[in-house]
């Protein structure tokens, strides 16, 4: 989970490249997952918590990553 940012790139680019950053930091077995683009981010806010909701309830482990540590290109 990062905080909400601007995307450099298509959703699934930006969810590839978190997925490979993370195994180069030998992490395994995480699944990144970005929320569909909008200009409102009240609204990409909203849709990340409900993501959130519904992963834990499933089960899943959510992991902080905050955004200097995988920072957008510029």
């Amino acid at each position: 989970m990062t905080q909400v940012f601007s995307a450099y790139a298509r959703r699934e680019v930006v969810e590839s490249e978190l997925e490979a950053f993370l195994k180069r930091e030998s992490l395994s077995g995480f699944v990144a997952q970005c929320p569909q683009p909008s200009p409102n981010k009240v609204a990409v806010v909203n849709a990340q918590t409900t993501a959130i909701e519904f992963n834990r309830k499933l089960g899943a482990v959510m992991h902080e990553l905050r955004e200097k540590e995988f920072p957008p290109h510029q």
